[in-house]
């Protein structure tokens, strides 16, 4: 199932309009696990933003002259740094409706569906304290297109916690989630067009 959402989704716009784009695209996360519903400066001091890598395929679509739509196939490595590095690895599927603020400068948000494959630490296999493997996301950013290359910079908020949350201890009923934060900065080759 998440094999056909995921091919669905990066080719839809090949489906549904005339000028179809794809490329290959990688860059540099940067990434932290946010703990919400939780206010404790020493554990939160503990914690600290962690780099990685993501990159893979994307393929683009224009509806109109200033509308757009973007499909992505991508490799991700995000997580936090604790005691250790905590990598969380996923394939995730950003779908993006693209607005053009110029030639060549262009909007872009919309959700990205993630599955984490694997969790590790410098300790080993962390998957059993990292253990919910779908992720949804809201991604927003802005990209320049120059001809073949492209370049941009975008943040992630992820909805669901990587792991199972755990009860707060205050007086509420609310729980703590971890959720996954990310900002990307990135840059792209276009392959080919179809027109």
């Amino acid at each position: 199932m998440i094999r056909l959402l995921c091919i669905g989704g990066l080719f839809f716009p090949a489906v549904l309009f005339a000028q179809t784009e794809f490329g290959i695209k990688g860059g540099l996360n940067v990434s932290d696990i946010v703990m919400t519903n939780y206010i404790n400066p020493d554990v939160e001091a503990d914690l600290a933003l962690k780099t990685g890598l993501h990159g893979g395929f994307f393929v683009t679509g224009n509806v109109n002259d200033r509308i757009g739509m973007a499909g992505e196939l991508l490799y991700s490595n995000k997580g936090v740094k604790a005691i250790s590095n905590i990598n969380l690895h996923y394939i995730t599927l950003p779908l993006l409706i693209e607005y053009k603020l110029s030639n060549t400068i262009l909007a872009e948000i919309g959700p990205e569906l993630g599955y984490m494959f694997s969790a590790t630490s410098e300790y080993g296999n962390a998957s059993s304290t990292y253990d919910n493997k779908l992720d949804l996301a809201l991604d927003a950013g802005f990209r320049l297109d120059a001809r073949k290359i492209t370049f941009g910079i975008r943040y992630c908020v992820g909805m669901f916690s990587v792991r199972e949350p755990i009860a707060g201890g205050g007086s509420g009923d609310e729980k703590i989630k971890y959720q996954n934060r990310v900002l990307q900065f990135f840059a792209g080759y276009k392959l080919w067009a179809l027109e």
